[in-house]
């Protein structure tokens, strides 16, 4: 059984809500005001518009369809399903700060206040909710493309951003770092750098553009190109000035950190941030450039190529290149946004502590020599694993699980891995990345099986985040098992 859609609206607390927690009663809020020059049917006003504007987007909602509700500061603990229809009520930076966290789910931008809002990213007023819902579950909805930013460390760490990503220290002290760029290397000391896409222009890269008079245009929202800049940067003995900002034509800018740790963060979401530092006396590197593509799987960093537009049915050409909602847009989380959906589970996963399983394949083709009767494919739990272990050891609450069915079936007609991925909840990597991480791992390695034993069959099984992802990603691997046919299934928990 297919479920319907899931229409999650994204919203803000306004002023007023953040007024009245931090004071407690309204009196206490227009006093506070009052001293400013303010009054509080100033806020009253706002807060009663983007209420309006959120109700009659869940009044649009058709009755059939599913629904649910996320506020900004919980994003990175949300789980989005593949099935998700995403509403962005609020600003445009709204739209900046879900995107990153999406894996193909079209999104919709709604303005609860034109004319108040730039209008670049919330184009739509809420009364187009009924028809802009309507078109985000055709099968081939209007979309515009526009180029993402990626950064990632030497240690499988991604960050990615749809305005810019910003690279400096925490407090915004002075960054200590190595800059490398078009075979030019400098050595620096600054405020941080940040690295914007053609849609970060219109914010934090366009003021500092202007105060220099950069003699280069700055890229449009749907150009590949990225905008660099360096903060404040401070001419020393040992500091250099002279590379302070540029573009990149689908090249990277390499950062080797010299500071004992900098943060990386995107689109002004500071509490979901990556650390970096010296390690163990040596730099580590943090490349960055255009998100555009499949990564390389030759490289750690990775390349361009541009597609004419995504295609849900090709899932091996599912670019991480993501779209912003000027229609109703389609955006994409790395490698892994295959929007195809042959059986959506019956319940989301969720990083607690479950297992589950569910066997996979079909059974009517040709067994070469060597090759294993079924396959079966363990996804640990949190903090189980970790990227570059041996995926042919036992590891984890699973581990008893394949020694029982090695010991009763024998290794010749059971193969056993054990997939190696980030799995960590928000320490440092959010949930969603590691779900990602773990995604991509046992695609991987399901499709190496696949090709090498196409008779063979799949039992894939996960514990705790690793059941909780698998059982929302299960479609997608059926087809990895089976590309011929799509594989009727379902996800048990």
């Amino acid at each position: 059984m297919t479920l319907t859609p899931r229409v999650v609206v994204v919203h803000r607390r306004s002023e007023l809500d953040e007024l009245l927690e931090r004071h407690g009663t309204r009196g206490q809020v227009k006093f506070f005001l009052t001293q400013r020059g303010r009054t509080l049917a100033e806020l009253e006003l706002h807060h009663d518009v983007v209420r309006t504007a959120i109700a009659s987007v869940a009044a649009a909602i058709p009755l059939e369809w599913r629904r649910g509700s996320v506020e900004r500061s919980d994003l990175s603990r949300f789980l989005f399903a593949p099935e998700d229809v995403v509403v962005v009520v609020g600003q445009d930076g709204l739209v900046a700060n879900v995107a990153k966290y999406l894996a193909g789910q079209p999104v919709v931008g709604i303005d609860p206040e034109p004319g108040r809002n730039f209008g670049a990213l919330v184009r739509h007023p809420a009364a187009a909710a009924p028809a802009l819902l309507a078109a985000a579950v055709e099968a081939d909805p209007p979309v515009v493309r526009r180029t993402m930013v990626q950064a990632h460390t030497d240690d499988g760490q991604a960050l990615v951003a749809l305005n810019e990503i910003y690279l400096g220290h925490r407090s915004h002290q002075t960054a200590r770092y190595r800059l490398l760029t078009g075979g030019r290397s400098e050595r620096q000391a600054s405020s941080g750098l940040i690295v914007s896409t053609g849609t970060g222009a219109t914010g934090w890269c366009r003021s500092i553009a202007q105060e220099r008079h950069c003699a280069f245009t700055l890229p449009s929202p749907v150009a590949p190109e990225l905008a660099w800049f360096v903060r404040e940067a401070w001419p020393s003995p040992t500091t250099a000035t002279e590379h302070i900002a540029g573009l990149l034509h689908g090249d990277l800018l390499t950062v080797e950190v010299e500071s004992d740790e900098l943060v990386v963060f995107g689109d002004g979401i500071e509490s979901d941030m990556l650390t970096v530092g010296w390690v163990n006396g040596s730099r580590s590197a943090w490349p960055i450039g255009p998100c555009a593509c499949w990564p390389d799987p030759a490289r750690s960093v990775p390349t361009v190529r541009h597609l004419p537009r995504y295609d849900p049915a090709l899932d091996g050409e599912n670019p991480c290149g993501r779209s912003d909602p000027v229609e109703v847009t389609r955006a994409r989380r790395h490698r892994y946004g295959s929007q195809g959906i042959a059986c959506p589970p019956r319940r989301r996963g969720s990083p607690g502590g479950r297992a589950a399983g569910r066997l996979l394949g079909p059974a009517n083709k040709s067994k070469p020599p060597g090759c294993p009767d079924v396959q079966a494919v363990f996804v640990p739990g949190t903090y189980e694993t970790r990227i570059g272990a041996d995926p042919a050891v036992p590891v984890g609450l699973l581990a008893p699980v394949a020694d029982a069915l090695r010991k009763n079936l024998g290794p010749d007609k059971v193969g056993f891995y054990f997939v190696p991925y980030l799995a960590q909840f928000g320490n440092p990597t959010p949930y969603p990345q590691s779900a990602a991480s773990g995604v991509k791992a046992t695609m991987d390695a399901m499709a190496a099986t696949a090709n090498k034993c196409p008779a063979a069959k799949f039992t894939l099984a996960g514990f705790s985040q690793g059941a909780g992802w698998r059982a929302m990603s299960l479609p997608r691997l059926a087809r990895v098992a089976d590309r011929s046919a799509p594989t009727s299934c379902s996800a048990s928990d």
